[in-house]
C-alpha cells in the first residue's frame, strides 16, 4: 500500500513540474505570523505559516522528496502539549475539548492543509511525526525513498485560499528563532499545476514604529509599522524674521522675502519704493518756498512749491524809485520829494 501511494506521489509531482513549466505560478509568498498567548514562563512565542496565493488557485499538497528536503526547525524546541500521552501533529488531532482543562493546548506545534480542527488532511509517506513535533526540527525527505507529503484533493474547499488569499500550513510554538525551507504545488485558475520548491521561511518582522509615508515631512525610511505620526508636508517660508513667514509651514520653499523698513506712504515726504515694511517714519509733505535766500523762505516747508521770491527792490509804487521788478522790498525805497530840482532857480530845494 505505501508502494502504492509512493508511486502515486511521485507520478502527480513529475506531472505537476511538466505543466508548472508552462503555467505561471499563483503563488505569492509564505506569509509567517505571531498570534496571542499566554501561560508560558519562558518567552515563548505562537506563529502561524500561512501560503499566499491569487484568486482562482489552490494548494494541494506539501512534500518532501529525496532531492527537495522539507525542514522546519527552531533554534531551541517546539512546544507540543501531551493529552493523556498522545500529541497532536495535525490540527485536526487538537482536541478543542480540554481547552478549560489545559489551557496551552490552544498554542500545541502541528501541520495542516486549511484551517480546519475537524477536517484532517491526507498524509503519504513519512512525514517526520515521528518525534511528535516536540523535538527542534520537523524534516521529512531528503534521502533515497523519502518522498513524503500532506495533501488534499484539488475538490476539497480547505485548498482555497481564505478571504486574505492565505492556505494555513501550520503553527509553531517555541521560544527559538525558525528556519528552514518547504515545498508546496497546487493548481492555478485554470487548473494547470503549479510548483514551489525549497521556500525559505520567512523570517518574523520585528516592527519598527515610524511613519512609512514617502511624502511626509517626518518620512522614517527605517520604519516598517506606520504608527500615525505622518506629518503633511506644508511649503512656505519658515524664517520667522521674514517678511512673509508663514507660521504654519514646516518646509521652506525658499519664498521668503527679508524685511526692508522705510516709509510705504506713497504720498508721503519720504515714501521709500523698496520699503515693503513700514516703520512710523513717514513725514507728510509741506509745500513752499525751500530756498533761504527768498524772502518768501518758508523753514517748515520740505517740498518746494516754485514760489520762492528773490527779485529784490523797491516794491512801494508811490515811492520815488519804485521797481516793478521787483517782488522782494528791500527797504531801498526813497520817498518822494517835491520842489524845485533846477540848481540855478531861486528856489532850488537841495532835499
Amino acid at each position: 500500500m505505501h508502494n502504492m501511494f509512493s508511486r502515486f506521489l511521485v507520478g502527480f509531482f513529475a506531472l505537476a513540474l511538466n505543466f508548472s513549466l508552462l503555467a505561471q505560478s499563483p503563488f505569492v509568498g509564505l506569509v509567517l505570523e505571531e498570534i496571542p498567548n499566554s501561560g508560558f514562563t519562558n518567552g515563548e512565542k505562537t506563529y502561524r505559516l500561512y501560503a499566499e496565493l491569487t484568486g482562482g488557485s489552490t494548494l494541494t499538497q506539501i512534500y518532501g522528496d529525496s532531492a527537495r528536503p522539507h525542514s522546519v526547525v527552531t533554534t531551541t524546541t517546539f512546544f507540543n502539549q501531551d493529552l493523556f500521552g498522545t500529541h497532536s501533529n495535525l490540527q485536526s488531532q487538537v482536541n478543542t475539548g480540554a481547552y478549560g482543562m489545559i489551557p496551552l493546548l490552544e498554542y500545541d506545534t502541528w501541520a495542516t492543509l486549511g484551517d480546519s480542527y475537524s477536517s484532517p488532511p491526507t498524509t503519504v509517506g513519512d512525514v517526520g511525526f515521528a518525534a511528535n513535533l516536540s523535538g527542534s526540527s520537523w524534516n521529512f525527505g531528503g534521502t533515497s525513498q523519502s518522498d513524503a507529503a500532506i495533501f488534499r484533493l484539488p475538490t476539497d474547499p480547505l485548498c482555497v485560499p481564505d478571504v486574505n488569499g492565505r492556505v494555513l500550513l501550520a503553527q509553531f510554538t517555541t521560544d527559538g528563532v525558525l528556519s528552514g525551507v518547504i515545498n508546496l504545488n497546487g493548481l492555478d485558475g485554470n487548473s494547470i499545476p503549479w510548483e514551489e520548491n525549497q521556500i525559505p521561511i520567512p523570517q518574523l518582522q520585528v516592527p519598527v514604529l515610524g511613519c512609512t509615508d514617502s511624502t511626509a515631512l517626518n518620512f522614517d525610511p527605517l520604519a516598517n509599522t506606520d504608527d500615525g505620526s505622518c506629518i503633511a508636508v506644508v511649503n512656505g517660508c519658515t524664517d520667522s524674521t521674514a517678511l512673509n513667514f508663514d507660521p504654519l509651514a514646516n518646509t521652506d520653499d525658499g519664498s521668503c522675502i527679508a524685511v526692508v523698513n522705510g516709509c510705504t506712504d506713497p504720498l508721503a515726504f519720504n515714501y521709500d519704493a523698496s520699503a515693503n515694511t513700514d516703520d512710523g517714519s513717514c513725514i507728510a509733505v509741506v509745500n513752499g518756498c525751500t530756498d533761504p535766500a527768498a524772502c518768501n523762505y518758508d523753514a517748515s516747508a520740505n517740498t518746494d512749491d516754485g514760489s520762492c521770491l528773490t527779485a529784490y527792490g523797491c516794491t512801494d509804487p508811490a515811492a520815488f524809485n519804485y521797481d516793478p521788478a521787483a517782488t522782494c522790498d528791500d527797504g531801498s525805497c526813497v520817498a518822494v520829494v517835491n520842489g524845485c530840482t533846477d540848481p540855478a532857480a531861486c528856489n532850488y530845494d537841495a532835499s
